[in-house]
Parts: structure tokens; C-alpha cells; sequence
């Protein structure tokens, strides 16, 4: 057990081996009467009937575990890593980590979900086929067996998903707080248009807005798609739907050399990976990606 301060109070985070066949899992403790949505829309991506569609990037909850005596439970879920890490290769893998994220967000909003909390810590990645032999839980760019003589400090993650049948739902303080529904004036708003906003403003940060001169200039064709995703009157964005029409009508007006591109140029320093460490595998080249 690893203790872990959370910018919502102090929690402890738990990896464990599941003994039917051996594989990594991740543990939470949430509270029934303060993370019932969080469980229920949890269990409903997980249900035999969703998690079948590969549209379905929703993070798969394998059990439920009662803690005894009290009204908590156990969520046992994969481990997974940050999407980022490691770094992305080429133009074309991060248009294809865009192309699951949106595929992901239409898959919830087309079952009346939104996710209310979409950032780059809450989108992970299953690492299994790029890491076979497993990374450390805590510090990913370390095989499972390092052991840190320090104590490690993580701000907790979750499944943010919250079921939205109304119309404005009081939002949530997540890791991105820019929207402008969510200044101080309003109190509640409509989550649907917040997610379009929130995968507009990671991939503007991340991408077509970065530091990097060469990174803007690659993604530079997304800018006007963005642009619309975070206008400032969220009636004025488009839907989902709409944003995965022209995203796919975008990436397929492309020539094919700039898909094998550096997404990054000069100046840009990747995070390091040991692949011996980490026993990395180059046999995959896109990341399957799972909404938190």
C-alpha cells in the first residue's frame, strides 16, 4: 500500500495480482453514499452488453469487493498508465489517440453519460502489449520490481462518469477548470457541450496551441475544428457526432508523409524511457486508450 495526498482529501491506492491468471490490478475504495454514480455508471460500461462494443473506452471495472462492517466498497480494475508515456512517435499515433478519445466520448454521450471530467489525467492507456512484463504502479518508467526509499505523492484518479438525464447538473471542480460555464456566475450547466469543451482544450494545449513551433505546425489543420469546440457559448459547439465527422473528414485530407511525421521538433524533450528497464515492446504502434 502506497499513501497518496489527493487535492480531495488523503486516500490510499492499492495494486494487487489477481490469482486466476496472474495480472496486474488496481484497487479503490469508494463510498456508497458519496461515489454511488461513480459505481453504477462504472458497473453499466462494464456490463456484458457495452463492454463488447470496441467503441467502449470506458475503464472496465472486473469485480466489486464489499468492505465489511462499513458502506465502502472495492473497485478492481486494470492497471493502466498515462497516455503519454511514453511519448507518442509519429503524427499518426497521436491522431489516432484523438480519433479514441472522440470515439470514446460519443460511445457515453450516445447512452445519455457524460464524463464531466475529461483531462490528461483522467485518460490512461492499457500499456500490456507495449509492456509485457508489467511497469512499477506508481512510477511507470520503472519495471514492477523497483522499490523507492521516499514516500511518493499522486493525486488521486477516478472514474469521473456521472449520468446525465437533466438538462444542467450542478459541474464539477476537475482537472480542467477553464471552461466558462464553469466561472463563478453559473452553478450548474449543461455537461454535454463541457465535454466537447474539455477534448477541444487538451488537444489546443497538447497540440495545435504547443510551445513547440514544429508541433503547431503539424496539427495545424485540426486548428479550425478546435477552435469551434471551445467557443465560448457552449450552444455554439458542435456535438460529438459532429466533431467525429469532420475530424475524420480532417485526418483523411492529409498526405500520407505527414501520418510517419515527428509529432515534436527541436527543443522538445520527450519523457525517458529505459526499454530494458521497462521491458518495452515496439511491436505496437497505437496505444489502446481508456477514459477514467
Amino acid at each position: 500500500m502506497v499513501e497518496v495526498e489527493s487535492s480531495q482529501g488523503r486516500g490510499a491506492a492499492l495494486d494487487a495480482i489477481r490469482i486466476s491468471d496472474n495480472k496486474p490490478v488496481q484497487l479503490k475504495v469508494v463510498d456508497r453514499l458519496v461515489d454511488s454514480d461513480e459505481l453504477r455508471v462504472g458497473l453499466y460500461f462494464s456490463s456484458e452488453e457495452t463492454i463488447a462494443n470496441p467503441r467502449n473506452h470506458c475503464v472496465p471495472i472486473y469485480d466489486v469487493l464489499a468492505v465489511p462492517g462499513k458502506e465502502q466498497d472495492i473497485i478492481v480494475m486494470p492497471l493502466l498508465r498515462p497516455f503519454s508515456k511514453p511519448d507518442f512517435d509519429t503524427v499518426g499515433e497521436v491522431l489516432d489517440f484523438i480519433r479514441q478519445i472522440f470515439e470514446g466520448i460519443q460511445f457515453m454521450h450516445e447512452h445519455h453519460t457524460a464524463h464531466r471530467d475529461i483531462s490528461d489525467l483522467n485518460i490512461m492507456m492499457d500499456g500490456d502489449s507495449l509492456y509485457p512484463e508489467g511497469w512499477h504502479p506508481i512510477l511507470p518508467e520503472f519495471p514492477r520490481e523497483f522499490s523507492p526509499t521516499t514516500k511518493l505523492y499522486a493525486k488521486r484518479t477516478g472514474i469521473r462518469d456521472v449520468l446525465a438525464r437533466w438538462p444542467t447538473l450542478d459541474y464539477l471542480r476537475g482537472g480542467d477548470r477553464s471552461p466558462p460555464e464553469h466561472d463563478r456566475t453559473h452553478k450548474a450547466a449543461n455537461p454535454f457541450p463541457t465535454d466537447i469543451y474539455f477534448l477541444g482544450n487538451l488537444i489546443c494545449r497538447t497540440w495545435t496551441k504547443s510551445k513547440n513551433a514544429t508541433t503547431q505546425r503539424r496539427f495545424a489543420f485540426l486548428t479550425p475544428l478546435v477552435n469551434d469546440m471551445v467557443q465560448k457559448d457552449p450552444i455554439k459547439r458542435p456535438t460529438i457526432d459532429e466533431v467525429c465527422l469532420r475530424f475524420d473528414e480532417l485526418w483523411r485530407r492529409q498526405p500520407t508523409y505527414t501520418f510517419r511525421a515527428a509529432p515534436y521538433g527541436l527543443g522538445y524533450t520527450p519523457a525517458t524511457f529505459n526499454p530494458e528497464a521497462s521491458h518495452a515492446s515496439s511491436s505496437l504502434t497505437t496505444k489502446p486508450i481508456v477514459l477514467y
